[in-house]
């Protein structure tokens, strides 16, 4: 690993050309076949590409994905929250407000 574990994170591979397509995906969907991952991948909920992938595959990425999350978190002493935390935060802050706004 590189002296600086983000510079890795961040590195692109020697051999990707600069012509590569790139994707952004702030969102999915994963369903799953006998043999593979479905992932459908969304931005701004605009279902706009599907990547499918064998399960050997998925496994190996999420490892992989789980570390680059983990050297981030270690770095920046700060934990990132899934979407579904985001979510629960937000719906628990909708609630109190609501709660503070009723009459007694």
């Amino acid at each position: 690993m590189a002296d600086n574990p983000i510079e890795n994170i961040v590195e692109v591979a020697p051999d990707a050309p600069d012509t590569l397509p790139t994707l952004y995906v702030n969102g999915f969907e994963v369903n799953i076949s006998l043999s593979d991952i479905h992932l459908t991948l969304m931005t701004n909920k605009r279902k706009h590409n599907k990547l499918l992938v064998s399960f050997t595959t998925t496994k190996t990425l999420i490892g992989q994905l789980k570390q680059a999350i983990d050297i981030i978190e270690e770095q920046t002493k700060q934990p990132i929250l899934t979407m579904s935390e985001i979510k629960d935060g937000i719906e628990a802050r909708i609630a109190a407000a609501a709660k503070d706004k009723k009459p007694s």
